[in-house]
């Protein structure tokens, strides 16, 4: 990226209206996401280029941040955003945005659009205006002049705890801009949890932001092998399938930790619910003809990315000795072939840097059930099968044998 072509807008809210509604990590996540954002080798966001809303002095932040931010009230947030965006149109290669803090689903729409909570915000008349839908957001900046949009929401979507005995109408967004004819942007989006579900903070740190970190710098099967810079690069297809894969195997880890865990939404904390609420719902939208539909994050040096290892089980037994198995990268074989004489020698293991591999096998009087396509980006167990081949004389059953003539004659009688 070129610097000073990218933007940022970061929100984390703890503190709310309602003590039993207070969170105690999203200002930390904040904080923890402004660091990559203003990182030269992660967003690449000069420092007087990001927009930060707390509710609050973090308690140990990082050095070189900022000493000022602006409250996270809803009045404060769209005055800011409309004078940056309005006023002086802000415009640049890429805009982020992330928000840690509560949110809701609004019931009054069909598909329980998600709405973002402001630090201002009460269930009670008039102040639950104090919010925002996402979508309506999303709307707002699609007709800004940042070709690249970004949006990370740290927040819950499920309905108040109070929903069926009290009407809540939530806000609005700012007037929209008007959108030119043939302007287009991408937009990428990632919510923490789907329609009607919540998110969990553990340790002080909300999961979902946390997996979101480990997946931009790189961790597991976020990244992948770049064969033309031989390197490793971040996208956004592989960050957002890590995440939403890795989402819910925490919150279940978690689970099995605490059955007390602060939520992301309602006012209260909650006995976790079960994992399938947990799970990250990306959404993309526009297609900027001439930029790639996948944008990067960062590169890795390959100097810097740990070997994985790939473990290699074989049914059934009954192949060795005499199994050969090899691992193959675009049609050549790496790794040491592995010749199995003993069941003992089983499983096999290579250590392997982080590509895509194949992995294939041949074994006495046994054809290969099938080939396994390996994405080594951690470690990874896989199951080669095979099958025997039956022997000639199991292959032709006697109505396939050769039936041997009749001795008599048509009209004999045998005697």
């Amino acid at each position: 990226m070129i610097p000073g072509t990218n933007y940022a807008i970061v929100v984390g809210i703890n503190d709310y209206q309602t003590p039993q509604g207070n969170l105690k990590g999203a200002v930390n996540d904040a904080v923890r996401m402004w660091h990559w954002l203003t990182d030269p080798k992660g967003g690449n966001v000069p420092r007087g280029r990001v927009l930060l809303f707390l509710s609050s002095a973090p308690l140990n932040p990082p050095p070189q941040f900022p000493r000022s931010f602006y409250p996270a009230t809803k009045s404060v947030f769209l005055e800011v955003i409309e004078r940056e965006f309005k006023a002086r149109k802000e415009q640049g290669d890429r805009l982020y945005f992330y928000f840690s803090g509560h949110g809701i689903a609004d019931r009054h729409t069909l598909t329980l659009e998600q709405t973002l909570l402001m630090q201002d915000f009460t269930q009670n008349a008039g102040a639950s205006a104090n919010s925002f839908r996402v979508k309506d957001m999303l709307d707002f900046f699609k007709a800004t002049d940042f070709s690249d949009q970004i949006f990370f929401i740290d927040a819950c979507n499920n309905l108040p705890p109070d929903w069926n005995t009290q009407e809540l109408v939530v806000g609005q967004w700012t007037l929209p801009l008007h959108v030119q004819a043939g302007h287009v942007v991408q937009q990428f989006a990632v919510a923490a949890t789907s329609p009607g579900g919540v998110t969990i903070e553990l340790a002080g740190k909300g999961v979902f932001t946390e997996v979101l970190l480990e997946g931009l710098q790189g961790k597991a099967k976020a990244k992948a092998y770049d064969p033309l810079r031989k390197d490793y690069v971040v996208k956004v297809g592989r960050l957002f399938t890590y995440i939403v894969e890795e989402v819910p195997k925490r919150v279940a880890l978690a689970q099995e930790v605490a059955s007390q865990l602060p939520v992301r939404g309602g006012t209260q904390q909650i006995v976790a619910p079960p994992a399938l609420p947990y799970i990250p719902q990306p959404e993309t939208r526009g297609r900027v003809p001439g930029r790639t539909p996948d944008p990067e994050f960062m590169h890795i040096s390959a100097d810097l990315v740990s070997q994985e290892q790939l473990t290699i089980h074989v049914e059934p037994l009954s192949v060795v000795p005499g199994v050969d198995i090899h691992v193959w990268r675009e049609g050549q074989v790496v790794g040491e072939p592995k010749n199995i004489l003993d069941v003992q020698d089983l499983p096999v293991k290579w250590s392997l840097p982080p590509r895509e591999y194949l992995v294939a096998g041949t074994a006495p009087q046994h054809e290969l059930l099938n080939e396994l396509e390996v994405d080594l980006y951690e470690p990874c167990q896989k199951v080669l099968q095979f099958f025997p081949i039956p022997s000639l004389s199991q292959a032709l059953s006697p109505t396939d044998s050769e039936v041997p003539p009749n001795p008599h004659k048509e009209g004999d009688q045998a005697e």
